[in-house]
């Protein structure tokens, strides 16, 4: 396809939605529609909104009238999560023959506490022969560079991939999301009174996914997986100024979250994720350990999500348009995202 060809929707437009908007620009991606339910921009121009030059398109509250009246052909999802929620906009999106390039996690992967939904999403895809791709952050530091370094082993007997993600730059909803303020002891006590593995909410959605994903790419057969939570609590008092708040000494200032999937194979695959507010001394990045023949370490800096979240998708855009009809994760599309420089040309 000619890059000129696409004609690109773009649903949601918060701090993802934004950022990829402006690549989108950058590549001088035609963009005939805008959608954000959001009462407080509805109206605005797109180009203005998210930081650049007057674009001329005003952004809308409703989806199918916009579908209707602009014929897109791409779109790209950064809505809010929850599978119910994303299949009232994948389905039309689907049955308007329309490819998507998404952030929202839940499509990743087949879990049993959504398969119901899962399998109408892929279906609506299938029958219209159209794709949609699931991607961000995890799709390069969770899961390319780790399989990319087991290419390197003779034998592996173990993955394990380390991340700790800053709560600053994030909105103040998170306050609530990850109990900051809360007592660590009812926390633990809440948390190990339940099983979240097979029914796991859209904080803990990520990295579980990207393991199954990684075994699937792998060609590994899982045969169990857990997760374990455990508070964070802060070292002193602690002042997260961006959302005027302090941190009481003792309290949780985040959580450590750790994924663990068991293969038939004998190869174990763990995730341990730390979200927090950042103390002093702390530092944000991404660690791998492939244990085997040899044992490989590899450490990464910043991961910068809130660029490389929705970049990501965007780059995997010629591969959607290329994939086949349905449903796509990283074991369909084994290649990885390709940064293309300035406007598009052929895709």
């Amino acid at each position: 396809m000619n890059a000129k060809e696409l004609r690109m929707i773009v649903i949601g437009i918060g701090v993802n939605g934004s950022e990829g908007t402006r690549a989108l620009m950058d590549h001088k991606v035609r963009i005939v529609a805008a959608i954000d339910t959001n009462d407080a921009i509805a109206g605005k121009d797109l180009g203005e909104y998210v930081g650049y030059p007057t674009y001329g398109l005003k952004i809308e509250k409703e989806l199918l009238p916009a579908i209707q009246r602009t014929s897109p052909n791409i779109a790209f999802v950064a809505s809010d999560a929850g599978i119910k929620n994303l299949k009232n906009v994948l389905i039309p999106l689907a049955e308007h023959k329309i490819n998507v390039a998404m952030v929202n996690m839940e499509p990743t992967y087949r879990m049993e506490a959504y398969e119901k939904e899962y399998d109408e999403i892929d279906a609506a895809f299938r029958k219209n022969g159209v794709s949609c791709y699931s991607s961000g952050t995890q799709d390069v530091w969770w899961s390319g560079i780790g399989l990319d370094m087991i290419g390197a082993c003779k034998r592996v007997d173990a993955i394990d991939t380390t991340a700790t993600l800053p709560l600053q730059g994030q909105g103040i909803n998170n306050y609530d999301e990850f109990c900051i303020n809360n007592d660590p002891e009812v926390f633990r006590a809440e948390v190990t009174s339940k099983d979240v593995s097979g029914n796991p909410d859209t904080t803990m959605i990520a990295p579980l996914m990207s393991l199954l994903v990684n075994a699937q790419v792998l060609g590994l057969h899982v045969v169990s997986k857990s997760v374990h939570m455990e508070p964070i609590a802060a070292k002193e008092d602690f002042d997260m100024a961006e959302w005027n708040v302090i941190v009481r000494k003792g309290r949780m200032i985040g959580q450590r979250h750790v994924f663990r999937v068991e293969t038939e194979e004998g190869i174990t695959l763990t995730y341990n994720m730390v979200i927090k507010c950042l103390e002093p001394g702390d530092s944000a990045g991404t660690n791998w350990t492939i244990t085997g023949e040899p044992t490989l370490h590899c450490e990464l800096g910043d991961i910068f999500g809130e660029i490389t979240t929705a970049v990501t998708a965007i780059n995997r855009i010629p591969q959607i348009i290329a994939g086949r009809p349905g449903i796509l994760n990283q074991a369909d599309i084994l290649e990885r995202p390709q940064y293309n420089h300035g406007e598009w040309k052929e895709i």
